[in-house]
């Protein structure tokens, strides 16, 4: 569930263009089940044409960010 999104529309988007979509995690909250996560969109010419970030709530609880699980071995 998104919590809070916020959007930078950069340059115009037009039909037949093709729109590659980039999302990284920034942020997990330790103390409760809520990331931030960065997007980027670009266009065929490598073109960035919107970037955002949103806090987005996670599905499943308890969360434990990966920092914190156990190691795989």
């Amino acid at each position: 569930m998104y919590l809070v999104q916020s959007i930078r529309f950069l340059k115009p988007v037009f039909i037949g263009d093709i729109i590659t979509t980039t999302c990284e995690i920034k942020e997990v909250q330790a103390d409760r089940p809520v990331m931030v996560i960065a997007c980027r969109c670009k266009n065929q010419r490598g073109e960035e044409v919107m970037t955002g970030e949103a806090s987005v709530l996670v599905d499943s609880y308890p969360f434990v960010p990966r920092s914190r699980a156990p190691k795989q071995v």
